[in-house]
């Protein structure tokens, strides 16, 4: 603690803690989207192998898999081909517990002039059964975020850049933010 600590410190630093403590156990919630994975367990779950066929170093009881290749119709459980065609430069990307007990993996596409954002819906045993756009025909979308509500922000890495709030499930057009300001959104 400084030596001086003024009122305007004294407050700042008081709203800022109160503002944690007031989250309490939504905290967990913020820091991972699943609510069966919580940060305080990553630190249990061992050291890395080497790098599997894919490239990936996971932890021993982890696999991997590929889902999707940029530019190419994403593969589906019972061997169909989506209409989507997953985007190219996969950027930000979060989680989401569907509705039905599925959940739905949402993935910015950093490239410009013709980028937006996707989406891939598994069902509860993990098979992928749906890939779709959530927003297309915007400029760099790279940083982004969950809301607590369920909905994607995708963010333009532009120097007039917007966020616009997208629908999880693509049923609903994204949502221009216009409060959130024009500039360059990074995560």
């Amino acid at each position: 603690m400084p030596k001086t600590f003024d009122r305007r410190g004294f407050l700042k630093s008081s709203g800022a803690a109160f503002g944690v403590l007031s989250m309490g156990s939504s905290l967990d919630a913020m820091v991972s989207s699943q609510p069966f994975l919580s940060y305080r367990n990553l630190k249990n779950l061992g050291p890395l192998r080497r790098p599997d066929p894919l490239g990936l170093r996971l932890p021993a009881g982890f696999s991997g898999r590929l889902l999707a290749k940029s530019g190419a119709q994403v593969p589906l459980y019972d061997g169909q081909l989506s209409a989507y065609r997953w985007h190219r430069a996969p950027d930000g990307g979060a989680c989401f517990a569907g509705e039905d007990g599925s959940w739905i993996y949402t993935s910015n596409s950093e490239v410009d002039r013709v980028g937006g954002a996707g989406a891939l819906r598994f069902a509860q045993d993990g098979t992928l059964v749906d890939a779709y756009p959530i927003l297309q025909n915007t400029n760099a979308n790279c940083a982004g975020g969950p809301t607590p509500w369920g909905s994607w922000l995708s963010c333009e890495e532009t120097s007039y850049g917007r966020v616009f709030e997208c629908d999880i499930y693509g049923i609903k057009q994204a949502r221009l933010c216009q409060g959130l300001g024009y500039f360059k959104h990074e995560a």
